[in-house]
């Protein structure tokens, strides 16, 4: 799912199975579901975030892949976005 599926001002999120890989390549539209302010700050903080800091554009990932690297004693961890 790319940034541009969701829309905060209409707390919507629009799958379209031309671009998103959906159960039976139909289109999805789903609302957010009423819940405490915290929960929606995370998500519009989290798009902010890529938005602003990262300096993401509309076609790229809602949620990207983490960056895996080795530390010191060769080990897996997580390094970024």
């Amino acid at each position: 799912m790319k940034l541009k599926h969701i829309d905060l001002a209409e707390g919507v999120v629009e799958q379209d199975a031309r671009e998103v890989n959906t159960k039976a390549s139909k289109s999805i539209t789903t609302w957010f579901f009423p819940v405490p302010d915290v929960f929606r700050k995370i998500v519009v903080e989290w798009v902010e975030y890529l938005q602003k800091e990262k300096l993401w554009g509309y076609d790229d990932p809602l949620f990207p892949a983490t960056k895996i690297a080795q530390d010191a004693n060769r080990r897996f961890v997580a390094t970024g976005i």
